[in-house]
């Protein structure tokens, strides 16, 4: 097969790798990545089309042109692959290389004509750009998504790859023009064909992986606060008691549950009570110590799991929070509205030795700071409440 019959054909598949990219980034929402992706192909499908009209074309176009458009399909790629690690898209290194490409091909296609020159300029600026692709993705990422994005990091190391062969194979056997038969440009332009389209289903394992991530993170996090709702927490909070199991470790829960909710709802509104509700939470958020995990039990109730925390600490931790809550409440509609919470706190192993036990233990010790006089906290005082017992898991306000 000669090079023109082998990129004719890329033409074609990699043009349609493009429409599949590009609809599906304009049918799904959040999906910018694959567009750019998409928008890439399509340069590259330009490009070699302009390259299967070589002799056909002037030299400006089917030269210069044309291998400008296919190297900026790599900063499309480059683009694509910021806006999955979530950084910003700007490229100056990638735009000053465009510009030197374009002004190098000019130069030896125009002025001082050398196909060996050009291909050289092109392998070695190319392999560099994809390279460093293949290296913005090794970053940490989730490790939800690190198997697509070490398939496509391999991917453009393949690319880079292909294209240092390329040089190297330039070096040793130059052409005198890129359409006479050659089974290393065949190999070449077939090679970037298959890469392409793995490039493209790498691309949309990448985007599935990150859509399934957010959807598990907006299934475990409150709607209304944004911490971790009641489920989660639980999660959470199983996986720290086994750790805790394992290596003979302590853990403490501390419950927390606003005093006198009902009356904001019935004097301001449920708005009100919503906002108070959201406040409260981000004030409890910027009083817990790193490994600390906060969740919204249910209602106006909050949870808070202190790994590797013994009692004495964790009512130390408690404390501060009921403090910062009470010293800020909660400005709505021009008039500041009074906020406390009450407290209770229980230990891991101590006061239980299951999720629930120690969540209901500390929801008991919870019950005594309101019957205490409200606003504030309270440990366990010892014993171990199951959450069916008289003295567990009771409503209050």
């Amino acid at each position: 097969m000669d090079t023109r019959t082998v990129i004719i054909v890329m033409l074609a598949q990699v043009s349609l790798l493009g429409v599949l990219a590009l609809v599906f980034g304009a049918r799904q929402r959040g999906t910018r990545a694959v567009s750019a992706w998409g928008a890439g192909l399509f340069l590259v499908g330009a490009g070699y089309a302009g390259l299967a009209m070589r002799d056909v074309l002037p030299a400006l176009l089917s030269i210069t042109v044309v291998n400008t458009l296919l190297m900026a399909a790599s900063l499309l790629f480059y683009r694509s692959v910021r806006i999955f690690m979530g950084r910003p898209v700007h490229d100056p290194l990638g735009v000053a290389a465009l510009a030197a490409t374009a002004v190098l091909l000019f130069v030896f296609s125009e002025i001082s004509p050398n196909l060996q020159v050009r291909i050289l300029v092109v392998s070695a600026i190319g392999a560099a750009l994809f390279a460093r692709n293949a290296m913005e993705l090794r970053s940490d990422v989730p490790r939800e998504v690190q198997p697509s994005h070490r398939f496509m990091q391999g991917v453009y190391w393949i690319v880079s790859a292909l294209l240092l062969a390329r040089f190297a194979a330039t070096l040793l056997q130059p052409g005198t023009s890129l359409m006479d038969p050659s089974a290393s440009e065949s190999a070449f332009f077939l090679g970037v064909l298959l890469v392409a389209t793995a490039g493209t289903f790498g691309n949309f394992w990448i985007e599935a992986q990150h859509l399934h991530l957010e959807l598990a993170r907006q299934a475990a996090r409150d709607s209304l606060t944004g911490i971790l709702n009641r489920g989660a927490f639980f999660d959470a909070l199983e996986r720290e008691m086994a750790r805790a199991r394992r290596g003979g470790g302590v853990l403490s829960v501390a419950m927390f549950d606003l005093d006198h909710f009902k009356r904001i709802n019935d004097a301001h509104g449920h708005p009100a009570g919503d906002e108070v509700l959201r406040r409260v939470a981000a004030s409890m958020e910027a009083s817990i110590r790193q490994p600390d995990i906060l969740g919204r039990y249910g209602g106006e109730e909050f949870a808070l799991l202190m790994p590797d925390t013994d009692a004495d600490m964790a009512m130390s931790v408690a404390e501060r929070i009921r403090a910062k809550v009470q010293s800020k409440g909660v400005e709505w509609k021009g008039q500041r509205l009074s906020v406390a919470v009450s407290g209770g706190v229980a230990a891991f192993p101590g006061n239980g030795m299951t999720a629930d036990g120690i969540v209901a233990t500390a929801d008991a010790a919870l019950y005594d700071a309101k019957h205490a006089g409200r606003n504030r906290v309270l440990r366990s005082a010892g014993r171990a409440v199951t959450p069916d017992s008289p003295n567990g898991m009771h409503a209050r306000s």
